[in-house]
């Protein structure tokens, strides 16, 4: 009896975990690229290939699945998101598409607070002014200097509510003591269950202290912090944007 042929399946980015790759050996043949791959060689690459495992750089649309032919039955992302992929053309075709849902939470809520205590803190400004020397410029030192602001007491607002916009102030509402609003596209009960309050988005700007966004990429949300919703925000305002 003839063996059964191993898919081929195409990893168009060598920055891929070890243990990733060796999962796809055990069952496949992989062509893994050296270098990230440009468009150009891709198109090229792709023909007769079983899957494709790729990032959010690589566009995955009609033009790749017509090079690719008949034998593509898997298009795979490392990462959660997905929109550089053409899903209902994925789906027209009966090609199955995975992502890698909930991996990146922890870390980019991390990163938020990171970003909200840097902002408020004045840290980003404290270096430009250790860098260009004119901290070691000074005649006389002032305490108020570079002193920011602290983040207990301030209202917090939350554009976007999914994994990562909960997991920040389940992490440090507690500890820091702020007050934390939220607007999202579908209501979700368990923030009111910690005390925050769902408002309209307008309402959100104008009250709050900080805002931090962490909406998914949508053609509802695209361009939706423009000249018109950062004029609604205080003055004294910090924006965080983690999201896309």
């Amino acid at each position: 009896m003839r063996p059964t042929r191993r898919p081929i399946v195409l990893v168009t980015h060598p920055d891929i975990p070890t243990e990733a790759i060796k999962l796809l050996a055990e069952r496949c043949d992989i062509d893994v690229q050296n270098e990230p791959i440009p468009r150009s060689l891709l198109l090229q690459k792709i023909v007769g290939k079983d899957a494709l495992f790729c990032l959010r750089t690589d566009k995955v649309d009609a033009q790749l699945l017509d090079a690719a032919g008949p034998a593509l039955k898997v298009v795979g992302t490392m990462s959660v998101g997905y929109d550089h992929i053409d899903v209902d053309e994925c789906q027209k075709r009966r090609i199955s598409v995975g992502n890698t849902p909930h991996v990146l939470t922890d870390s980019t809520a991390e990163l938020g607070i990171a970003l909200l205590l840097a902002t408020r803190r004045r840290l980003f400004e404290a270096r430009s002014q250790i860098d260009s020397g004119a901290w070691a410029a000074q005649t006389s030192w002032s305490p108020m200097w570079m002193c920011g602001s602290e983040i207990r007491g301030t209202t917090v607002g939350f554009v976007g509510m999914g994994n990562i916009g909960n997991d920040i102030p389940k992490r440090k509402s507690r500890r820091i003591g702020f007050l934390w609003f939220w607007v999202n596209f579908s209501p979700v009960d368990k923030n009111s269950k910690r005390g925050a309050q769902f408002t309209r988005l307008d309402e959100l700007l104008r009250m709050s202290d900080i805002v931090i966004v962490t909406c998914t990429l949508t053609p509802e949300t695209t361009g939706m912090f423009n000249r018109e919703a950062f004029s609604l925000m205080k003055k004294t305002a910090s924006f965080i944007n983690i999201s896309r």
